[in-house]
């Protein structure tokens, strides 16, 4: 960030916030594009940094320490993932496994250290979950039994006990944090770390594997001023709530009157029961489509968040012929300062309802859109859980309370793993649970995104999220070539479906004489196949006659 700093100091670029919007100025002869991108994929980080200073220039007010007790107020995120818990906790659905490959030579009586260490430092390392007058809580031990699991194996073997080691957690008893090492050789190995959703996220990995490294390198880390659960008690508190008035108003306009639900598409039926299991279909947009986007985004005033996410929309819109879709995406809901270093499960969830009305055209369609994802961001404080509530939103056993589509968007690089000798590299593993109906994952790198349909194998055969991405490709295509183009327009199948429906489901060879009508011809066939089967449902069947 600092270095993002002195570069707009360089350019005599300008920026300030307004109405919690970023706002830039730049001087009339600058043009660097590689800048501009870096701004935007940093946006939220140069708002936080701006907040920081303006917060520490203006009264700042600290998020005060919670007196010490028995036991703590949950957040509001935490009290839904308990709820989910408690519905299914055989699930896996909200496990965190991160898993790396190691190259040299490990110590493990010192990795054994540096995690103690870690869950010493992270109250939130050492949290249970339990329930005091039928409320769920949190209690934070002073002191956790911690063991790392090891393994000698092969190759072939990693799988398997992978597979084992990825397990549900009992939220009530310690530790929700599990680590093991496969070693494979003196110089080769596999670090699996599992946490439960319910204390982490995923800017609070990227927090602990740098505390981590550090550690790991001999070096100290800095002592935290408050802690997750100074937090959720602040977050709890009736004087936060109060705070959020004019957010919680916003929420509740968004959704006044009949909610929407989405109608997707899908190879077989909902189960009465949602569940998880998932897969992925990723692909890519070349360099030539991304930068076309990126040109629409800046002749736009908007991002690639937002012209990505439209374009999602009107995916959805032409898979499902609605125009009323709601899409969720995922805000890091560290607004506060004292929340930059802080580990445990921050994220809010924002539910983005938007009207795609086909008669109007792309560019009037992302206009809308960029307004109201501002609008959204600009409230986002007011709690999803907290929403839900507000408006009372009825459970179903089957899908995802107001929405059932994810969008999230990443330009954020993977951090280089390095402790001395010690190499880290990337390890995919198999396993995937899908929380969502569909979500939709969008990640930039250089000149390239690279997006990813997560989805329920409950309800969708791979071949067909295939032909969603297919379709998402050829609704950038059209948009591309043609901005003002119409959303009714805009034509998702490829040629080859196209022709296929047309002319090869739609047989249109035969001729017919008259002034022959669909009813004449649908009479004539009852007569002429009177025996064959018209109606069939299950082991029952009805003919024509």
């Amino acid at each position: 960030m600092h270095e993002l700093i002195n570069k707009l100091k360089q350019n005599n670029i300008k920026i300030a916030l307004s109405e919690d919007n970023l706002e830039l100025s730049f001087p009339k002869d600058f043009h660097s594009d590689s800048l501009i991108e870096e701004i935007r994929g940093n946006k939220e980080a140069l708002i936080r940094h701006i907040r920081h200073l303006s917060q520490h220039n203006s009264g700042y007010t600290p998020i005060p320490a919670a007196p010490k007790k028995e036991y703590y107020a949950l957040s509001s995120v935490q009290k839904r993932l308990y709820f989910i818990y408690k519905f299914d906790n055989s699930s896996l659905a909200y496990n965190m496994p991160q898993i790396v490959r190691l190259h040299g030579a490990l110590d493990s009586d010192l990795l054994q250290s540096v995690f103690r260490s870690l869950i010493s430092h992270y109250e939130i390392l050492r949290t249970r979950i339990g329930v005091v007058s039928e409320v769920p809580v949190q209690y934070i031990d002073d002191h956790m039994d911690f063991d790392i699991e090891e393994y000698s194996c092969s190759e072939s073997e990693i799988e398997g006990i992978l597979t084992s080691f990825i397990r549900p957690f009992d939220l009530e008893k310690g530790p929700l944090l599990r680590v093991c090492v496969l070693h494979l050789s003196e110089t080769e190995h596999i670090l699996a770390v599992d946490m439960h959703h319910i204390i982490t996220d995923g800017v609070s990995n990227g927090i602990l594997l740098r505390s981590f490294m550090s550690l790991y390198r001999g070096e100290s880390l800095p002592s935290l001023s408050v802690h997750y659960k100074d937090y959720s008690e602040w977050q709890q508190s009736s004087e936060h709530h109060s705070s959020l008035e004019l957010h919680k108003n916003f929420w509740l306009e968004q959704f006044k009157g009949e909610i929407p639900v989405i109608d997707l598409p899908t190879d077989y039926s909902r189960p009465l029961v949602k569940r998880y299991e998932g897969d992925r279909v990723g692909f890519s947009l070349s360099s030539e489509q991304t930068e076309k986007l990126k040109n629409i985004s800046g002749k736009a005033g908007g991002t690639m968040f937002m012209t990505t996410l439209s374009l999602y929309y009107i995916l959805l819109k032409k898979l499902t012929g609605q125009d009323d879709l709601i899409i969720g995406t995922p805000v890091a809901g560290r607004d506060h300062v004292d929340l930059e270093h802080q580990v445990g499960m921050f994220v809010n969830t924002l539910a983005l309802r938007s009207d795609c009305n086909g008669n109007e055209s792309y560019t009037e369609f992302l206009n809308r859109v960029k307004s109201m994802t501002l609008d959204c961001f600009g409230n986002q404080l007011y709690q999803y859980e907290s929403l839900l509530e507000d408006l009372k939103v009825a459970r179903d056993t089957s899908r995802n309370p107001l929405f059932d589509v994810m969008f999230s968007y990443q330009n954020f690089e993977d951090p280089e793993l390095s402790m001395g000798d010690l190499i880290a590299s990337s390890y995919s593993h198999d396993h995937v649970d899908a929380k969502f109906d569909i979500s939709l994952t969008v990640s930039e790198d250089k000149d390239q995104l690279f997006l990813s349909f997560e989805y329920s194998r409950n309800l969708f055969k791979r071949e067909s999220i295939e032909r969603f991405a297919g379709y998402f490709q050829k609704i950038v295509d059209d948009v591309t070539a043609n901005p003002e183009i119409s959303i009714k327009e805009i034509q998702m199948l490829p040629s080859c479906e196209l022709d296929l429906i047309l002319h090869e489901f739609n047989d249109s060879s035969n001729t017919f004489t008259g002034h022959t009508t669909v009813l004449d011809l649908l009479s004539d066939r009852v007569v002429e196949f009177s025996d064959a089967p018209a109606l069939i449902f299950g082991e029952s069947e009805m003919s024509y006659s």
